[in-house]
């Protein structure tokens, strides 16, 4: 049986469609510094705000995970003040200098460098589409989604160099998905930067391009997803990806080619919770947890070495969060596991033990009303 209420499902789903009302009442952040305090660890999320764009910094205890909001610093471009309806609308390179934010309100991106005293704004630059939701990198590649934002406009996907000092190259290599408006919900690299896979929610389609060794991108190939609305998705060993389906609240897995074909491993699970929409895995362990938009809930899956999917728990029900969860997003050590509460203006805060299981550690309130993305140090 599924666990929800009709008013929290009836909210959840509005915030997913971003068809809430702005909410112009929030608790004040820190003055836009240039820098942030200094840290040792880390979680990042963006207030997404219409007026101005900034990320949210909290300094992470390593050895307790909780959270200490430090200050805020401004990306150079705008949010939409609404949910984005998106996973990935932050990233950190695999070194952790940079932090890549996009600016779905004036269709930029920035970077910001992860130094000794925080963070510090370098570039802000054009995506080469409208209304960018989610972002990638690999290497000095940078891919990000474009979800169209105006009527016309079309869904693309541009990729750009990152270059040693922070900025970004002026030439955009973009290619259009399937189709317009397929409300798409997540760029990534896979195949070791050879492959590029993006869900597009309102098609049912998962798209995957080529990426040339020149830094171009190969015209799509479109497959069916094997469900009714792909949303978020992860990457588990073997060149496999995991997918959320948000209509039917079940995690589907997927075998991605070097050639970039989509092959069903034919394994599903149901989190038997409602609106399955974001996926994140732990890092050094075969542990993803799903969040439950509707269903306020967090869902721990064991993945086994060809990406079958066992339930932590038997009702689906790992931890318990604030209204809405959305994003989500794992400890570098693997230890602890942040989810944006965004319907509760908060982060909820799990240690993660050995079996794969949730240990409420703390709820840190106080985010901007429209705070999405999430990223971790």
């Amino acid at each position: 049986m599924r666990i929800t209420t009709s008013s929290s499902r009836s909210r959840a789903l509005a915030r997913l469609a971003g068809s809430l009302p702005v909410i112009t009442a929030a608790l004040a952040l820190a003055s836009f510094a240039p820098r942030a305090a200094a840290t040792d660890g880390a979680v990042y999320t963006m207030s997404n705000a219409a007026a101005g764009n900034a990320v949210v910094i909290f300094q992470r205890d390593e050895d307790t995970g909780q959270l200490t909001m430090q200050t805020s610093v401004a990306t150079g471009g705008n949010g939409t003040g609404a949910s984005l309806g998106s996973q990935s609308a932050m990233v950190l390179t695999s070194d952790q200098r940079w932090l890549l934010v996009v600016n779905p309100g004036s269709d930029t991106i920035s970077s910001l460098e992860v130094t000794e005293t925080g963070l510090l704004l370098k570039d802000t630059a054009p995506t080469g589409g409208k209304k960018p939701v989610s972002v990638d990198v690999h290497d000095n590649l940078v891919a990000v989604l474009n979800a169209g934002g105006d009527v016309g406009s079309k869904d693309t996907v541009s990729l750009f160099q990152l270059l040693p000092d922070g900025t970004f190259e002026n030439q955009h290599r973009s290619r259009n998905l399937s189709q317009d408006s397929t409300s798409p919900a997540q760029v990534k690299f896979v195949q070791e930067g050879r492959v590029l896979v993006i869900t597009e929610k309102a098609t049912n389609k998962i798209d995957t391009f080529r990426v040339r060794f020149n830094g171009t991108i190969k015209s799509p190939q479109i497959f069916d997803h094997s469900g009714t609305q792909p949303f978020g998705f992860t990457s588990v060993m073997r060149d496999n990806i995991l997918v959320t389906d948000a209509s039917l609240g079940t995690v589907i897995s997927y075998h991605v080619t070097e050639d970039g074909d989509i092959q069903s491993l034919g394994h599903t699970a149901d989190t038997m919770n409602d609106a399955t929409c974001w996926v994140v895995a732990v890092p050094g362990a075969r542990n993803v947890f799903t969040t439950n938009t509707a269903s306020n809930t967090v869902t721990g899956l064991h993945v086994n070495f060809d990406a079958d999917l066992v339930l932590q728990a038997a009702n689906g029900v790992t931890g318990t969060t604030g209204d809405a969860p959305s994003d989500a997003m794992a400890s570098d050590d693997g230890h602890f596991l942040y989810v944006l509460a965004s319907g509760s203006d908060a982060i909820n805060v799990f240690s993660v033990n050995n079996d794969g299981s949730l240990t409420p550690v703390e709820t840190e309130p106080g985010l901007p009303v429209d705070a999405a993305g999430m990223a971790a140090r």
